[in-house]
């Protein structure tokens, strides 16, 4: 049999391959994966589903001749997928090229290998959505230039989009009567007169893009204060963190959301200092959240009539901790857990430690955090005058049962919790605080590793319903705590 006889024979689908495309299109899908099969069967194009023959035209073992069929199949979408093959030669990308169908050509231009003369020719394209989709990718300046002329203005708000426009291209398309064209220069160009001639522009969206532009100059910026477009003055409170001038005229805007922009985006103290009083509670709350806001604003918004403002600058970093620590007596449940959480996060060091209850807060809070003598660490657990923000994490580092039994007469309940939760807390303890009128710290006793089982027992007939429960289990499983425990051991 001659070679061309062999090709007939690829070509020619076998019995079982035509009994397979009529009963089972599974096991066609199957076949395909085997390079022979889906030549065969995709040349032979005899009763396959279209997505069959995607699969063939997809299949990464696929021929030429394959490739050339599946480009010419009268399915579109069979063609898309060939398409989007990053190995086609340049031949079948020209085939695409003049396909009859755009969704081809689109998929085309998606293309990772698509060379720069094939990109060229779809830049000529006859439908606007394919050049579209090749107007802000690599091309020739004789391309680049013949779609500056574009007609359709989608297009032309990509093509300016550019970094490799001519200056001429850029002050032709800057001139151009659709505004949004102008709005794309405004936005991507660095020429500061260019820039300045824009400012004066007509619409507002061409204006707001030359406020945003980091290229433009202040005195232009400056000139545009006096525009009475929200649009315009909204971006102008966005550069209030580069230009103070901006912000002390837009902190006397009437609009309270040109107000509450300023006061999130100036760096100014002076200029955050006119929003204490604002008569808006949304400008207030920008004002708290701003970690530019000197302290003494931020201590006055603490005492101010709004427990939302508040409870924001609290969470300020720039807040001082004495005041914060004075505003834990609010009367307010959430604003005191606010106050809590935002001291335990501001460990700030100093420079000399103290362990004078009554000295500097955060001086205390520095000599927490470096104590390591447990008999120190004890004798500030026992002194009354201790505040509990200091006295529970010093509770939760001791490692000495002698230390953790005397920590265990403190009168702070968050004391008590931290000793039922440190591991080195011993037998005796643990049946000490068992009867603790805190239900939290008999829940930490009957989930502490150390519990024996006669304070577990007694632990069951608890008023808490959880601290019952916890006892029950930690008496059905005695394994784990007997993990627990070597655990551990092996860590000390």
């Amino acid at each position: 049999m001659t070679t061309a006889d062999d090709a007939q024979a690829t070509m020619t689908p076998s019995p079982q391959d035509i009994l397979m495309a009529f009963f089972d299109p599974r096991e066609v899908a199957l076949r395909l994966l085997q390079p022979d099969a889906s030549e065969r069967i995709l040349l032979a194009g005899f009763g396959l589903e279209v997505r069959h023959r995607c699969r063939a035209a997809m299949h990464p073992n696929a021929t030429r001749a394959v490739l050339e069929r599946a480009a010419k199949d009268p399915i579109r979408d069979v063609r898309m997928e060939i398409a989007s093959r990053d190995d086609l030669d340049l031949d079948l990308m020209r085939l695409l090229v003049n396909d009859r169908s755009k969704h081809v050509r689109i998929n085309l231009t998606r293309n990772p290998s698509l060379p720069i003369e094939v990109r060229d020719e779809l830049a000529r394209d006859r439908s606007p959505m394919v050049r579209f989709q090749v107007a802000d990718a690599p091309l020739s300046p004789r391309a680049v230039a013949q779609m500056t002329r574009d007609r359709n203005v989608w297009v032309l708000q990509r093509v300016a989009s550019r970094d490799d426009l001519t200056p001429a291209q850029i002050e032709r398309l800057s001139r151009h009567r659709h505004p949004d064209i102008r709005r794309k220069i405004a936005m991507h160009s660095d020429d500061s007169e260019l820039l300045d001639r824009l400012s004066h522009d007509a619409s507002a969206g061409v204006v707001t893009a030359v406020v945003a532009n980091t290229a433009t100059p202040e005195h232009s910026l400056i000139r545009l204060l006096n525009r009475t477009e929200l649009s315009i003055r909204d971006a102008l409170a966005a550069r209030c963190d580069e230009y103070a001038s901006l912000g002390a005229v837009l902190a006397h805007d009437e609009d309270w959301s040109i107000r509450r922009h300023v006061a999130t985006n100036c760096r100014s103290g002076e200029v955050l200092a006119t929003f204490i009083n604002d008569r808006d509670l949304r400008v207030r709350s920008a004002m708290a959240c701003n970690e530019h806001s000197s302290p003494d604003d931020l201590a006055q918004l603490l005492c101010g009539r709004s427990l939302a403002v508040a409870s924001l600058a609290v969470q300020n970093p720039s807040t001082p901790l004495e005041a914060i620590d004075r505003f834990q007596a609010s009367p307010q449940r959430a604003a005191r857990e606010a106050a809590r959480k935002r001291l335990n996060a501001c460990r700030r060091p100093v420079a000399l430690p103290c362990s004078d209850p009554k000295g500097p807060l955060e001086a205390l809070l520095h000599w927490v955090d470096t104590v390591t003598d447990q008999l120190d660490m004890v004798t500030a657990i026992a002194n009354p005058e201790m505040p509990a923000l200091a006295a529970e994490p010093l509770a939760e580092r001791l490692n000495d049962p002698d230390a953790l039994r005397r920590a265990a007469e403190s009168s702070h309940p968050k004391v008590r919790i931290a000793v039922v939760k440190n591991p080195w807390t011993d037998t005796e303890t643990l049946a000490h605080l068992s009867t603790d009128p805190v239900s939290r710290v008999r829940l930490g006793v009957a989930s502490h590793m150390n519990t024996n089982d006669d304070t577990l027992k007694a632990l069951r007939r608890d008023s808490v319903a959880e601290v019952v429960n916890q006892a029950k289990y930690q008496l059905r499983n005695p394994h784990q705590r007997k993990y627990a425990q070597d655990r551990h051991g092996r860590r000390r």
